[in-house]
């Protein structure tokens, strides 16, 4: 059997994070949960603590702490924007500009590099951030040879409006482009039981 790669689409605060900790939870069939932005974080705290001035627990706390991302990290706003200084902004600004500079798969391909992806591995993965379509399809087209691709999206009714395109490039592709689609607008409880039936139907697969 193929391992299993679980790409993971939804808006911010949807219950990715949520999802994936369920997922990876039961140990019978391990998962392990990386994302695109893993190594954008680490970029982003460093600028932050370096250039910016930010106490450097306050910076992790605010990049890795799904409560904390809103929270103004300093006085200064983005010029062309006006947008405060948060953590998110800070992400979206700066994860945009190096793939402008370099290459728009400059995450995925670093992410591609990850011990995760050797073959030598016997753990399913779950990639929790995709947020861009041409992301989904190189990483459908790059994995797909070696491993199960399983592609989820999560909605939610009360999902925060955001119009940084990380968080519409999504928007005009249908539900059917999807293997999955969860809807998480009722209690955790419920929504545990969700993940768990899509996560025995994705081990499932042949």
């Amino acid at each position: 059997m193929k391992r299993k790669v679980i790409l993971l689409s939804g808006k911010k605060q949807v219950g990715k994070d949520t999802f994936a900790s369920i997922i990876c939870a039961n140990k019978k069939h391990p998962f392990f949960a990386t994302a695109l932005a893993t190594e954008l974080k680490d970029q982003v705290l460093y600028m932050g603590t370096q250039v910016l001035g930010i106490p450097k627990q306050y910076m992790q706390d605010c990049l890795h702490k799904p409560e904390l991302k809103e929270k103004i990290l300093c006085t200064q706003n983005f010029r062309d924007s006006g947008k405060p200084c948060t953590a998110r902004s800070l992400m979206q600004w700066y994860g945009q500009m190096i793939k402008t500079a370099f290459d728009e798969l400059f995450w995925v391909n670093t992410l591609l590099k990850h011990w995760v992806f050797d073959d030598l591995c016997t753990y399913h993965i779950i990639i929790t951030d995709c947020r861009f379509k041409y992301e989904l399809e190189e990483l459908k087209s790059r994995l797909k040879d070696r491993f199960d691709v399983v592609t989820v999206r999560i909605k939610r009714k009360a999902s925060l409006l955001d119009s940084d395109i990380s968080e519409t490039d999504l928007d005009l592709v249908d539900d059917s482009y999807f293997d999955y689609v969860l809807k998480n607008n009722s209690s955790i409880r419920e929504f545990r039981q969700k993940v768990l039936g899509i996560r025995s139907k994705i081990l499932g697969r042949k």
